[in-house]
C-alpha cells in the first residue's frame, strides 16, 4: 500500500480550464490556500473613539436577526460583562460605515468562556439581498491599558503566485474589515483581513467559520512520518450522478534538505470504511523556493466518485526523504483557533468532516476540529 495522506474537500462549483489541458472541468474543493505569512490577527479597541467594522454582502433578502464574532476580550472585562461593547448596523457610502440603520439591542455571551460575542437585532430589522451593509463594533468602556476589546479576523491569500484560495470573497469580493480611530469619522481598510462572523438573515446564517491558519506538513523517512488527512462529501456542481477525477490541485512550500530536491507527492481518494482506493494520484515536483508557496498538479488515474457520497483525500511522499525533522514539504489551510462553541457551519462543509494528521497512511489519524485541507479536484460529471 502507498503512503497516505486525507484531505478534507470542500464544494465549490465553478467550471475552468485545466492548467494541463484544453479541456474544460468542473472543479471541487476550498481552494488552494497558499500563504507567505500567518494568517491572523486581532484589531484592538483601545479607546471609546476606535471602531471595527465588518463589511458584508446580504446574500438575501429578509431580517437580520443575529451578528456573531470572534472576540479577544483582553483584559479589564468580566467574562460577561453587557456593556464590554456595542454593534450597530451602517448603510454602505462608498466603501465605509455610512448610516446608521439599527442599533443591536441584545447582548448573548456563550458558556465556557468561549470568546464569541453575539448580538440580536429587534425583528424588523431588514436588509436587501446584493447591498453592502457594516456591523459596526465600538468598545464604550475601553481604555489602553486596563480594557481593551479586540475582533479577531483571518488574513487571506498573500501568495507571490497567484493560486486560489480558500476566500469567502469567491462569493462576497466586497467581504472585509475597516479600523476607526476618530469615533468614525475616517475608516482605513485591514488589508487581506476576514473577521470570523456570523450573520443570521431570514433564519439563514453568512460568514466566515475561521480565526487563523494551521500548517500541514507532509513528511516521509528516518525522522518520521505524517500524512494530511481530510474527510468530505462529494457533491456536482450540476448533480450529476457520478464524476472522474482528472486533476488534484495543491499549493506546497519547501522546508529544509526539500528546497531544490526532487520529491514524488502521492494523493489517494478512498473511502471513509476500510479505505478502499477509488482514485490515485501522482507527481514528481521540485521547489526550490522556502519563502512561497507554488502551485502543484498531481493527475488522477482511473477512479469515480459518486454525488452524495463520503470520501476521504490521502496526500503524502512517497520517497524516504525527511532525514531530519526540519525536511519536509507543507501547505497552509484556515482553521477556527478560539474555543468552543465555534463557527463550524461556516466553514467549508461545515462539520460534516475536517482536517486529520496521522502518522500511519492506512489511518484517520488526529482530527483537527475546525481546520480544512487546502486543495482543488478537477472532475468530469458523468451520467
Amino acid at each position: 500500500m502507498k503512503p497516505r495522506s486525507i484531505f478534507f474537500l470542500t464544494l465549490l462549483s465553478v467550471a475552468l480550464a485545466s492548467p494541463s489541458s484544453a479541456a474544460v472541468f468542473e472543479t471541487f474543493g476550498p481552494g488552494t490556500a497558499g500563504l507567505t505569512a500567518a494568517g491572523a490577527g486581532s484589531l484592538k479597541l483601545t479607546s471609546p473613539q476606535m471602531r471595527a467594522s465588518v463589511r458584508f454582502t446580504a446574500a438575501r433578502s429578509g431580517e437580520l436577526s443575529s451578528f456573531s464574532f470572534g472576540a479577544n476580550p483582553g483584559g479589564g472585562y468580566a467574562s460577561k460583562q453587557n456593556d464590554a461593547f456595542v454593534v450597530a448596523l451602517h448603510a454602505d457610502e462608498n466603501g465605509k460605515p455610512g448610516k446608521v440603520l439599527a442599533p443591536a439591542n441584545e447582548t448573548i455571551f456563550n458558556d465556557g468562556g468561549a470568546r464569541v460575542r453575539t448580538v440580536r437585532f429587534s425583528p424588523g430589522t431588514p436588509v436587501r439581498g446584493g447591498s453592502v451593509y457594516h456591523l459596526v463594533i465600538a468598545a464604550p468602556l475601553a481604555d489602553a491599558t486596563t480594557r481593551i476589546f479586540g475582533l479577531e479576523y483571518a488574513l487571506l491569500g498573500q501568495s507571490v503566485v497567484p493560486v486560489d484560495s480558500l476566500d469567502m470573497r469567491r462569493t462576497d469580493p466586497l467581504a472585509a474589515v475597516l479600523e476607526s480611530k476618530d469615533g468614525g469619522g475616517g475608516w482605513t481598510l485591514i488589508k487581506s483581513a476576514i473577521a470570523a462572523h456570523e450573520i443570521v438573515i431570514g433564519g439563514e446564517p453568512q460568514g466566515w467559520g475561521y480565526t487563523g491558519t494551521v500548517e500541514l506538513p507532509l513528511r516521509r523517512g528516518p525522522a518520521g512520518a505524517q500524512y494530511v488527512m481530510q474527510t468530505f462529501r462529494f457533491t456536482t456542481s450540476g448533480g450529476a450522478a457520478k464524476a472522474v477525477p482528472q486533476h488534484l490541485r495543491l499549493a506546497l512550500r519547501p522546508q529544509g534538505a526539500l528546497a531544490g530536491k526532487e520529491v514524488n507527492v502521492f494523493a489517494e481518494i478512498v473511502t471513509p470504511v476500510g479505505f478502499k482506493t477509488v482514485a490515485e494520484a501522482s507527481a514528481a515536483v521540485t521547489l526550490t523556493d522556502a519563502s512561497r508557496f507554488e502551485p502543484v498538479e498531481l493527475s488522477f488515474e482511473g477512479g469515480s466518485l459518486t454525488e452524495g457520497a463520503s470520501y476521504v483525500l490521502i496526500i503524502g511522499l512517497t520517497d524516504e526523504v525527511t532525514a531530519t525533522p526540519k525536511d519536509f514539504l507543507f501547505m497552509r489551510g484556515y482553521s477556527w483557533g478560539i474555543g468552543s462553541p465555534n463557527l463550524h457551519e461556516l466553514s467549508w462543509q461545515g462539520t460534516t468532516g475536517c482536517a486529520h494528521v496521522s502518522t500511519d497512511a492506512s489511518a484517520l489519524g488526529s482530527p483537527l476540529r475546525g481546520a480544512d485541507v487546502p486543495f482543488l479536484i478537477d472532475y468530469q460529471p458523468t451520467n
